[in-house]
């Protein structure tokens, strides 16, 4: 369970890492909204950048959301194909359970 919360956060951060970057060289290759954020800095300018380019760092939110969403599906759909695994194994030694205590039954009578 923890390994999973890692990997969540460590998808999470990266995912948020590559969108701040996409972010960076789109405001940075555009010009004329270079100069009105380059005398922010640090989170301010990012704050800048975002303002500047709404649409694409609204573009860029909704994809992470949309991937962090998949990812959380696909941890879903792994458990329920773990646990099916191990129900049928747990029946598969019910069933020998089950025969052994038969064979033996029969043994004894």
């Amino acid at each position: 369970m923890i390994k999973r919360w890692i990997s969540g956060l460590v998808i999470l951060c990266a995912m948020v890492a590559i969108a701040v970057a996409i972010l960076v060289l789109v405001t940075i290759s555009d010009p004329d909204h270079a100069s009105k954020c380059v005398t922010e800095f640090s989170v301010r300018w990012l704050g800048c950048a975002m303002a500047v380019h709404e649409t694409l760092a609204a573009g860029l939110l909704a994809a992470i959301g949309a991937l962090f969403g998949a990812w959380l599906a696909f941890n879903a759909v792994q458990d329920q194909i773990d646990m099916a695994k191990r129900n049928e194994r747990e029946a598969e030694r019910l069933k020998a359970e089950r025969e052994s205590r038969k064979h033996i039954g029969t043994l004894i009578s």
